[in-house]
């Protein structure tokens, strides 16, 4: 029985150890499937979805390996996979580059307001006439 989370890969030279009772080990066959592939499955949403729906108990939700075990697969070739994981990659450096340039210039632009409301209360800039400029506001 294991908890609906996240799927995480484990290094092969991890320490034995004893595991929350609560977790599942999966051990992928790499000759069929690239196990960083099978992580990225499991944590998509459609697969999320399904193991929600599939999810046993009232106080708790849980899965047992036999709901676990019927998340059908799309299991394309190794070549294939591979590919679709340098695919994915690009894209997340992408969205990655993207977030902190945004972040980057939400920064920027909350000093600059600070600024330019510190210059307008201390009087080195007249926003007096500005009001007169702008456009009437439209009540939503």
């Amino acid at each position: 029985m294991g908890t609906i989370g996240r799927a995480a890969l484990v290094p092969a030279d991890v320490e034995p150890g004893i595991i929350n009772p609560r977790l599942v080990l999966y051990r992928a066959k790499e000759r069929v499937i690239a196990p960083r592939y099978l992580q990225v499955f499991i944590n998509n949403p459609t697969s999320q979805r399904y193991f929600s729906l599939a999810a046993q108990g009232t106080t708790m939700e849980g899965l047992n390996m036999v709901s676990i075990g019927e998340l059908h697969i799309s299991l394309p070739s190794l070549d294939e996979q591979h590919e679709i994981l340098e695919f994915i990659d690009g894209e997340t450096a992408h969205l990655d580059a993207l977030t902190t340039e945004a972040t980057r210039a939400i920064t920027l632009l909350k000093e600059r307001r600070s600024a330019l409301i510190s210059a307008a209360v201390t009087g080195k800039i007249d926003v007096r006439g500005v009001a007169e400029l702008a456009p009437a506001a439209v009540p939503a």
